[in-house]
This record gives C-alpha cells, structure tokens and sequence, in this order.
C-alpha cells in the first residue's frame, strides 16, 4: 500500500487509506484534540475518531458552558485536566463522516504541509484523511451541519395514529426500533416534510405515475395518473355477457332476492337489518328431452341457498327458510317465463345462524366492515361493453321475445374487437314448442341474426362495423343434435349447472381487460359486508368522477377495508385516471379527492338502496 511516496502506488487522491503511523510521525494531527488520562498520554490510539484530519475537535468543558479549543502547542489552555474517565467522547450528533466540517479557518494550520522529525520537508503531501476507515485524500469541502445541541422541532402526531382506536402497536424488538442505537444528546434528523395542502402534492420517479394524495381526517385518499393505454383504444378487447337465463345469473339473481327479502324482514320487526350472508348458492341442472314441436321435464333442477342468517333476536323469530325460498320462487317466476317454480324447480333453503362475533357486530352504533376486503370499479363502459350488454338485454326484451317467441331467456353474448370491427358470438337457446321442424329453426336463427346486426349497427358510435354470429355449433346434417333446443328456455334444464359469484360484475359484463376482485356481491349483507359495499361503490364512485369532473377520460376507484373499520373510513380510497389529452393531474385532482369524499361520507344512504334492492349486482 506504500506511504504515498512510493512511484509505483496509486496518486495520492486515490489513496483510500492511510497507515496509522508514518515516517517522523507524519500522520498525526497537529492540533492535540485529545483528552489527556491521568497520567498525561494520550487515551486514544492515534487514527481514533477523536482525530479527524488534524482539525479541532470542540469539546464542552466539564460544569463550564466555554468550550476549549485545542490547537497545536497550545499548551494547557486547550487541554481539559486529567480526569477519571482518561477517553476522548464524540462530538454530541455529528457524524463521525460530517465532523470534519467543524473547525473552519480555525485549524487551517493543521491541514497544511507538515514538516518531517529532522526539519526537512518530507514533499508536499495532501492533508491526511481519518486513519479509522477508508477515506479520499485531500480536503473535501465544508458541510452546513446542525448545531449537535439544536432541539428538533416538535412533530405533528400522525393523523392515523396518536391515540386513535385500533392503532397499530410496534412490536420490534428495542433494537430495532428508530433512535434506539443513538447517543443520548445526538442530533437527530429534521422532521418529515409536510403533507400536501389540499390537492395534494406532486411525487413520482422515473418509469411511475405521477400522482397526488390526501389525508381527509383518517381517511388517505391517493389521486394518479395512469400510464398505458386507456381500453377503448387499446387494438384488442374482449367482453362477456352471461344473460338472465344462463345458470350463474341465476344464481346470483336468486341470492340477491333472498337478500333483499331477509332485510325487508328484518327491518319491518327490529327496525334494522340483522347479521345474513345468502351468497352461497347451487344449481343443479335437471333432465330433460327436448324436441322439434316441444320435450319434456324428466327431472327437475335443484336449487340450494347457503350460507346464514339470523333466526331469533330481540324475543322475535324469523322463519328464514320460508324466507328464502319464496324469495327464490318469486325471482324464478318474474324471469323465467317458460320455468314453472312449483313443478320445475325443487328449492332448497340450507342457512344457519351466524357466529357470535359476526353478530355482534350489528348491535354497535357505527357502521365496521365484517371482513377485509378489497374492490376496484371502472367508468365509464367502452363502447363494446355498451353494445355486448345492449345486445343481451334485447334479446330478453319483451319487444323482441314477441316477435321471436322460440328465443328463450339463456342468453350468452362474447364480444370480440380487433382495431374498430366488433365481432359478436351469441348463444341463444330455442324454445323446442315453437320450432316445428328443422328449417323453421335455421330459418329463424338467421332471422335473429339479421335482425340483432341491423340493430346494434344504429348504435355504432366509433367502431367502424359489427358482424353478428348466432348459435355457430349448430350443424343441420346433425338432426335434433344439430340444433341449440330447450324445453324451458335455459341449459339449467339439462345441460349446465350454475353458481353465485361466476356470472357477470356488478356492472353487468364480464370485461378481459379491466381490474377486477375476487367478491361476489350478489346476496351478500348489504349494510356490513364491505365485500358487496365497496364493489358496488367504488363503481358508482368511479361514474361520479367520470360525469363530474371534466378532463378525465378514464377512472378507476379502489377501496380496501380493515375488519372491524368503520365502513365511510376505508383502509385506502385511490382513484387511477386517464387524463384526456391537454388535461393536467394537478387540475383534475382536488375534484377527484372532492367526489371521493363525498361519496364515502354518504356510504350509509348507498347502502340503505342496496338494502331495498335498487342497485343491480348483475
């Protein structure tokens, strides 16, 4: 490593460290900033930290407020008196990498060449760097450091925290928590800086979206923008419909009308809606054989609601079976025009009281999530989620199934679009009493088609065209096997089971391309179970930004719960936007934070339509 003398090292700026001791003593600091011990030699090893770079140190005389200088050949007014403790002690909060700030023009002197034990001028040699760890050569420049002996500001207490119910407690070890290694008296770090004011401030890096945030009492409400590209003009997108009659919008339609029933229940003998989740439902399919000019039901299908339900509180008791399935029978009749609920379907109603805790919960005064959950919604629909659901819900029309009276209520409808050409594939299952032979069907099918692309071509807006296909497994050289024939007007009949929470989202399609969590809303408690709350909300928060707030081309709202939280209080409320172009975050975000607020302050009007079931789930 040499003494930097050496031709063959590195130049002496690239030294990265020194040898503690030198030749004629070089490397000492010229000013004695040691504490002496009680018999007069130094107590700290040359190359300590005591001595950094041969520049004072200040030290705090002991029961004086003067403090010492000590320069070289100072003598003994810059030495403290031998003592007890024989070690030099740290600067009180310095750094040991900024204490060689301190000193200033004091110890210039030290930091200059020194002259060799024999007089002679060992060669101009830079300012020696601390000996105790690995340093650059030469005098880097001053630092502004903080007063060791400044007290820090006093910090605003954490709005989540402080004292509120439910804060989080540390459980690291005392080691490992901030502060614990530091000297007592140290300097400690500057507070934080501020929160935004309202609107929030801008952050971000490289690569991230930029965004904004807001603290609304307890309640962050995160404001950024979007990178990418918004799904309209995306090249590729697809989106599914599963109409009334498939089996799974059977189900979640069933579940949600039992729902609505037990509240009804509930609130006209308690004046409240008590502890129920009916989000559990079964379909098993029948057996049935279908024919040209009409079949027949050879076994029925089996219909099973699961889940709980309260059944005894306040001395009153509720038959939630009886409940149940007239709710269940009531749904199948009002959309199954061919399903007779009596001979057709065997209901089944298998719900149990719910757990102690669970129940409690409905006695307390505000509203707290039963679960953690988490949710995200969208607005607004892209023009192929307008058009998949426009084309499913006219095929189960009243219009239309007047006109086509075989089109039964099994729909499903999958959208395809590449560039500006939609293309739909519909599965429409044919009513067999009103198709008498095999060419009435094709004829009719091709009928349903034509008719189904002349209407939702009226209603193209930006895409360029839309081809219709219906029914495409059908094969005419295949006899009955060859034609999509129902005697009730679903596959349930026969053919295919369903279940809650695998039909469409809460805003009616099944969209490939967008977020999505993993809650069934459909028959879940509408007045505690953030699950079916914050699904449906975070949609209906997102078409409030939409429509309220100009500049935004798209918006997606998340919100995370916390069991026991109140429900207006999330865990977190962010909302993600596609400005238009031309639009700033920093103007659109106070009117986002704005509507987010307030649709959080109003969740319990939200869910009291929930409660009269006035909010769609499918």
């Amino acid at each position: 490593m040499g003494d930097g003398h050496g031709g063959g090292g590195p130049p002496p700026r690239d030294q990265p460290v020194r040898p503690t001791r030198r030749r004629g003593g070089q490397g000492a600091c010229a000013g004695d900033g040691r504490r002496l011990s009680a018999r007069g030699a130094p107590a700290v090893a040359p190359g300590r930290r005591g001595v950094r770079r041969g520049r004072c140190v200040r030290r705090r005389r002991a029961g004086a407020g003067a403090r010492g200088r000590r320069h070289a050949g100072g003598g003994a007014r810059g030495l403290r008196r031998p003592g007890p403790a024989g070690r030099l002690r740290r600067a009180a909060g310095v750094p040991a990498a900024h204490r060689s700030g301190r000193g200033g023009a004091r110890c210039a002197a030290a930091a200059a060449p020194r002259p060799d034990a024999a007089g002679g001028d060992g060669g101009v040699r830079a300012a020696l760097p601390a000996l105790h760890r690995p340093a650059p050569q030469g005098r880097p420049r001053p630092r502004p450091l903080r007063p060791a002996d400044a007290r820090p500001r006093r910090r605003r207490p954490h709005p989540r925290r402080g004292g509120l119910a439910g804060a989080r407690a540390d459980l690291r070890g005392p080691g490992a928590r901030p502060g614990a290694r530091r000297r007592p008296g140290a300097a400690r770090s500057g507070p934080a800086r501020r929160a935004a004011r309202p609107g929030g401030r801008r952050h971000g890096r490289a690569g991230a979206a930029v965004g904004w945030a807001r603290a609304v009492t307890s309640r962050p409400i995160v404001v950024e923008t979007l990178s990418g590209t918004p799904v309209p003009r995306q090249r590729v997108e697809i989106v599914e419909r599963k109409g009334v009659g498939h089996p799974d919008t059977i189900c979640d339609g069933v579940a949600e009308q039992v729902s609505v029933a037990l509240c009804r229940a509930y609130v006209e003998a308690m004046g409240r809606v008590l502890h129920h989740n009916a989000d559990k439902a079964l379909l098993v399919a029948g057996r049935t054989a279908p024919r040209l000019g009409g079949g027949v039901v050879l076994d029925p299908m089996r219909l099973i609601i699961g889940d709980r339900a309260t059944d005894a509180a306040g001395g009153r008791r509720f038959d939630v079976h009886g409940i149940a399935e007239a709710a269940a029978r009531d749904w199948l009749r009002a959309h199954l025009r061919h399903v007779d609920p009596d001979r057709h379907v065997v209901v089944e109603s298998a719900l149990k009281p719910g757990s102690a805790e669970l129940t409690d919960l409905f006695g307390r005064g505000r509203p707290g999530a039963n679960d953690t959950s988490a949710a995200v919604g969208y607005a607004p629909l892209s023009e192929t989620e307008r058009l998949v659901i426009a084309a499913e819900r006219h095929i189960n029309g009243a219009a239309f199934q007047a006109a086509f009276p075989e089109a039964g209520e099994d729909v499903k409808v999958m959208g395809c679009r590449t560039g500006g050409v939609l293309g739909l594939t519909v599965a429409v299952a044919f009513v067999d009493r009103h198709v008498p032979t095999a060419a009435a069907y094709f004829e009719r099918k091709e009928a349903i088609r034509a008719h189904l692309a002349a209407r939702l071509s009226a209603d193209l807006e930006t895409l360029d065209a839309i081809e219709v296909d219906v029914n495409t497994l059908d094969d005419p050289s295949r006899g009955d096997g060859g034609m999509y024939l129902t005697v009730l007007g679903t596959s349930a009949e026969g053919a295919d089971c369903g279940q809650v929470g695998r039909g469409n989202r809460v805003n009616g399609v099944i969209p490939l391309h967008r977020p999505s969590g993993s809650e069934a809303a459909a028959g879940k408690n509408p007045v505690r179970h953030v699950g079916k709350i914050y699904t449906l909300l975070s949609h209906h928060i997102a078409r409030c930004v939409y429509a309220e707030v100009p500049g935004v081309e798209e918006a997606y709202v998340w919100l995370c719960s916390q069991i026991g939280r109140p429900i207006d209080d999330p865990w977190l409320a962010a909302a993600q936007v596609h400005p238009q172009p031309g639009a700033r975050l920093a103007d659109l975000a106070p009117g986002i934070e704005q509507v987010v607020a307030r649709e959080l302050a109003n969740v319990e009007a939200f869910t009291g339509r929930l409660t009269r079931g006035e909010l769609g789930v499918w």
